[in-house]
């Protein structure tokens, strides 16, 4: 798939997207090509893995796992989807389909009781719900909203809110995790038309995140930890506030191990786009050929781990010395055990409301709510 070459043709139904990316959008406030150079310097502590076999691999550089979605990244991650081995996706859109009313009345201000269902806010404020998609491709996010405007009609263009409506308006936001999180911090998404806040500092409107896709857990459970904590201590989720995270806790060795197969060609493309971005974005095209997809399940840590093995000596740049047969790290998937996750939102500031599982109990979405406490 060539999408670097070939810009999307839009229709232009004038969709809402907001572009907030920063010059760097990264948690280091580096550039990306300042990342990129720095991670695949190395020089760190070297990490290691047992392989099956009991040989080892070894490795001290890596490469930002954003890198990936970059260019045609997201189609080619969402073909990776679609694989019947791919079993992350399925598994979390069951527990979807299975409590989606369960879901829905929670998230508009309703209770399940075993009576029936109890209101507890007003009809208006569940009439008035305002859905922000975030993603880094701002071509990408507009095409997917008109396809989402054109086949779910009872959706509101956000670009037309200022018009009498009742339902739910639909916009983009363009940028990484932490454009968005400063964006909320700063009292982002705005209301054109009366330039009221909608979600913050407004405390008739409550805002849910919703971190699906079990892309949290690419953090170790302190880092995640750490990191929940930007938006519960500084200003971005307010006392009532509701994320919404799908967690995989999936440890069948074998299972996970076919879902990233580094003999699946839907995998190889998402990591040879990605590393033709690499070497697009540092200005040196030799980091974008000449690598093997290398994946590995780590039992010590709980984690899938996605390499890239180098099949000759390159030179990066003028510095970076990378040898014939080593390891660069691309990404990291833990898989959290129930415990794990608790301990997490515990450490957070997040009371868990609600956990909705799959049948084979291997998979958890998690409804966490900000407390004052």
């Amino acid at each position: 798939m060539d999408c670097h070459n070939h810009p999307r043709e839009l229709s232009h139904l004038g969709v809402d997207v907001i572009d907030i990316r920063s010059s760097c959008g990264t948690a280091t406030g580096k550039s990306l090509k300042e990342e990129i150079l720095d991670s695949i310097r190395g020089g760190g502590d070297k990490h290691c893995v047992v392989e099956e076999s009991g040989g080892l691999i070894e490795w001290s550089r890596s490469i930002p796992t954003g890198i990936l979605y970059e260019g045609c990244g997201i189609d080619l991650y969402e073909n990776i989807t679609r694989d019947p081995s791919y079993y992350l996706y399925r598994d979390e859109l069951s527990i979807f389909q299975e409590y989606s009313h369960e879901i829905a009345m929670l998230l508009l201000g309703t209770a399940a009781t075993r009576k029936g269902t109890k209101r507890i806010s007003s009809s208006r404020h569940a009439k008035n719900i305002h859905l922000s998609l975030v993603d880094l491709q701002y071509a990408q996010l507009q095409s997917r909203i008109e396809q989402l405007l054109r086949e779910k009609p009872d959706l509101v263009n956000g670009r037309l809110e200022a018009q009498p409506h009742s339902g739910v308006s639909v916009r983009g936001v363009c940028g990484s995790y932490y454009d968005a999180m400063e964006f909320l911090r700063d009292g982002g998404l705005v209301d054109d038309s009366s330039r009221t806040p909608i979600y913050l500092h407004n405390t008739q409107f409550r805002k849910c995140l919703m971190w699906l896709g079990s892309s949290f857990t690419n953090l170790k459970p302190v880092q995640a930890a750490k990191f929940l904590r930007q938006f519960t201590q500084e200003g971005v989720l307010q006392t009532g506030d509701f994320m919404l995270i799908g967690i995989d806790r999936c440890r069948d060795v074998e299972k996970v191990t076919a879902a990233y197969s580094d003999t699946s060609e839907r995998w190889q493309q998402y990591i040879q786009n990605g590393l033709y971005t690499a070497a697009h974005t540092v200005g040196d095209e030799s980091l974008a050929e000449d690598w093997t997809y290398v994946a590995r399940w780590d039992a010590e840590e709980g984690r899938h781990l996605r390499f890239v093995r180098s099949d000759r000596h390159r030179t990066v740049l003028p510095d970076i010395e990378i040898s014939a047969g080593e390891h660069v790290l691309l990404a990291q998937s833990y898989k959290y055990t129930r415990q794990d996750a608790l301990g997490v939102f515990d450490m957070s500031g997040l009371t868990v409301r609600y956990e909705w599982v799959n049948q084979p109990d291997d998979c958890s979405l998690f409804l966490l709510e900000k407390t004052g406490l």
